[in-house]
Formats: C-alpha cells, structure tokens, sequence
C-alpha cells in the first residue's frame, strides 16, 4: 500500500471540501422557492383622429345622343343602368359617420338652356350592404340643387357609414330633357361635400 504525504493527504481534505461545499450549494439552490411577484401589468395607448373625407371613386357618367320629339320629353337615368356608361360610387374614406349632399354647377334651365320644364335630379342606392344608416335619397324628385348648403333635394345620405365593408354609395342620375332644348353638348360639375353626423 502507497504511502500518502502529508501534502497529498492536505491536498484530498481540501478538495472534498470543496466537492461537500459545492453540493451543499447546488442541493440548497435546487430547493429554494421563488420569491417576488409573477405578473406586472403595463399600458399602451393611442388617440385616432376623427378624419370626415369621401371620394368619387366612379365620377363620369354619359348619356350619350338623343333627339328631340316634338311636345314630348325625353327621360334618361342610371338605375338601372341602361341608358348611360355608369353611375357614380362615393365612398367613405374617413373613418367617421357622414352627412352627404350633392349640388350642380348648372340648375336645369342654363343646363338644357331653355326654360321648359327639363330636370336634372339624383337618387342614391347602396352600392354595399348598409351603407347608409339613415334616411336615404332613394327615389328621383325634384330638381338638383345648385346651393352650396344642403337642401331636401340634394340631401343624398344622413348617416354614411365609414366600415369597409359598409362604405360605398352609388349616386345615380336623371334627366328630363325638354323637346325645345337646344342641339349642342349638355354638361354639369357636381360636387359632393360631408358634414359630421348627426
């Protein structure tokens, strides 16, 4: 049997004791609890902006050519959609409830340019489900308006709704055309402008 020095036998009593201080250590970590708290609650915030804004996505419609006939009238619309190119679609590109109106640069007389009974006038369809809330302009009276406040006859929507999937009107157009009315191209600005709902 090998005798051990008195070094070698100081050297194995300081390296068990490290091994038993180690395990100590290891085996007190390995049974410890947690302590603090296991849950913080933060914030996140944002402020939208009310945005009222509408754009004709379709804003040309053309009747094309028609001759007059002595004593009668003459009446052309878009609903349905036989005698012109296309109505227009308004769409609600902001993202609050609307107030529509449409006026003309033209009223009827300076329109067909005589002063017998022709008519320009508007209704309104949705275009997507629900796209308006409210009362809509859904049949064809009166005469366009040419004011630049809102009136019963250019009124188009009371509540149009800004959702996605709820945001397209179509405006569509009828004219009566006089039998006197002069040869020549016929042509109007329209403008759509929103108030705030209600």
């Amino acid at each position: 049997m090998m005798k051990l020095s008195k070094f070698q036998i100081i050297l194995i009593i300081i390296i068990v004791g490290i091994i038993s201080s180690l395990g100590t250590v290891l085996l007190t970590q390995a049974k410890a609890k947690p302590t603090g708290r296991g849950i913080t609650v933060g914030n996140v915030s944002v402020i939208i902006t009310g945005v009222l804004d509408v754009n004709l996505t379709n804003n040309i419609t053309t009747f094309g050519s028609y001759a007059p006939v002595a004593g009668k009238t003459v009446i052309v619309n878009t609903a349905p959609l036989y005698n012109a190119t296309n109505q227009f679609i308004l769409e609600n590109t902001g993202n609050m409830r609307a107030k529509v109106y449409l006026n003309s640069s033209s009223n009827a007389s300076a329109f067909f340019g005589t002063t017998s009974t022709g008519s320009i006038q508007i209704k309104t369809s949705d275009n997507l489900t629900g796209a308006c809330d409210g009362n809509l302009n859904a049949s064809y009276e009166g005469n366009i308006s040419t004011e630049s406040t809102g009136t019963t006859n250019s009124l188009l929507c009371d509540n149009f709704d800004p959702e996605d999937l709820h945001d397209k009107l179509n405006i569509h157009f009828q004219l009566i055309i006089p039998s006197d009315s002069p040869a020549g191209n016929k042509a109007a600005n329209l403008t759509v402008y929103v108030t705030s709902y209600p």
